[in-house]
């Protein structure tokens, strides 16, 4: 049984976007097991648990999930227009 404290999907642009419609889109959820006593911060590429929630969300910050996210949508980009062609 998990408890979801916090739950929000966000959309960023991209500085490096081809077209209008290139964002980068995620989520960012924390949840409660009460039965183990952890907090559960979920985002794109990693799930943090502590027993502390503002640890929780600190880990997760410091992981920089979303940042990254932004680098492996440009690596994406990059890949799938030919662009490496001309790096």
């Amino acid at each position: 049984m998990r408890i979801t404290i916090f739950d929000k999907k966000f959309e960023s642009c991209i500085a490096w976007g081809i077209k209008e419609t290139d964002k980068v889109e995620g989520r960012i959820f924390m949840t409660f097991n009460p039965f183990k006593w952890v907090f559960f911060v979920y985002t794109p590429n990693h799930v943090i648990g502590r027993r502390n929630p503002i640890k929780a969300i600190a880990t997760a910050l410091e992981k920089e999930s979303v940042g990254m996210q932004k680098y492996t949508q440009l690596k994406e980009i990059i890949k799938n227009n030919g662009f490496w062609k001309y790096i």
